[in-house]
């Protein structure tokens, strides 16, 4: 049997209070309620992962099984949610480095609810940050919260917040919890399938898609970055992609970068040629490759392209 890291230990233990805030009718030990997002037409998971390298060559280490736990090493966060969105999951996903614990929660493959164990991610916190109200108004709510109620709720409640503010820092909250990932070299992961608690529900609209790009270009370190795309990887348009470009908001260099990426030319030539900073046009490529819209090819001359014979 292969050892388990101390964080892939760590999530059976520590995570157990996230795990009852999922699966437990009691009240959760956290100051949030769990979202709700629209639903969508639910399908299978799909069979490889989108981001295989097109044409095939020998299986790539990101080929490795994916459920229902691994080491985010292997499986960087950005791709395991291409994943989700292709297959439409719904469940409860816990990731743990070190002392850091996240918990985030996916209806049909997009997520509806994230949360950790840092005091800063909760959104008693974010609401201070905000000016919303201040640290001892905080306090003097949390001591005043009636069984059951939640902080969100009895901000409404008092006239602290609108519903439209709450979905909107809600909405925010869940993209920074997931994005403080994205910069993680390693750590662990499981999925569990299951269906959402009953609670109370927050209207979201959080697309995975974008989700993955703007966390790409915010988090991703150059280091990894240039470890991951060497100067002369080629890419060209997969096959299979997980998104559809049109969903996705380009800017105009990426757009003008993308349309070179054909397979003729290096990770070096498209950063050049899209007039981007290093670092924006490595992580945008490689937010590509995460949602299977480009992949590794074997590099070709442009001129093969053009090539016939009389």
């Amino acid at each position: 049997m292969v050892p388990r890291s101390p964080d892939e230990e760590a999530l059976g233990g520590s995570l157990a209070d996230f795990d009852s805030l999922v699966f437990s009718p009691a009240r959760p030990a956290l100051d949030e309620t769990v979202p709700w997002s629209a639903p969508r037409p639910a399908e299978g998971l799909a069979g490889p992962p989108p981001c295989r390298p097109s044409p095939p060559p020998p299986p790539a280490p990101l080929a490795a099984p994916l459920f229902p736990d691994g080491d985010l090493a292997a499986v960087p966060l950005p791709r395991f949610l291409a994943v989700l969105h292709t297959g439409q999951a719904t469940g409860a996903l816990s990731l743990a480095r070190g002392a850091q614990r996240r918990l985030v929660l996916f209806d049909r493959g997009a997520p509806v609810f994230a949360t950790s164990n840092a005091p800063a991610d909760r959104f008693g916190a974010t609401c201070v940050r905000e000016g919303l109200l201040d640290r001892p108004a905080l306090r003097a709510l949390l001591a005043g919260l009636r069984p059951g109620e939640t902080t969100s709720a009895a901000m409404l409640s008092r006239g602290l917040l609108t519903s439209e503010r709450r979905a909107a820092l809600v909405e925010e909250q869940v993209k920074e919890i997931v994005w403080s990932v994205f910069a993680w070299p390693d750590g662990a992961y499981r999925f569990s399938f299951a269906p959402l608690p009953a609670r109370e529900r927050i209207a979201l609209a959080i697309f995975p898609g974008e989700l993955i790009l703007e966390g790409m270009r915010r988090a991703a370190p150059l280091d990894r970055l240039r470890a991951a795309l060497p100067p002369s990887l080629a890419l060209a348009p997969a096959p299979d992609p997980a998104f559809d470009l049109h969903r996705l908001a380009l800017r105009s260099r990426e757009a003008e970068m993308l349309a070179h990426a054909d397979g003729t030319k290096g990770v070096r030539d498209l950063v050049a040629l899209s007039g981007l900073a290093e670092r924006e046009g490595l992580a945008f490529l490689q937010a590509c490759r995460h949602m299977g819209i480009l992949a590794e090819v074997e590099q070709v001359l442009a001129s093969t392209r053009r090539m016939g014979f009389l």
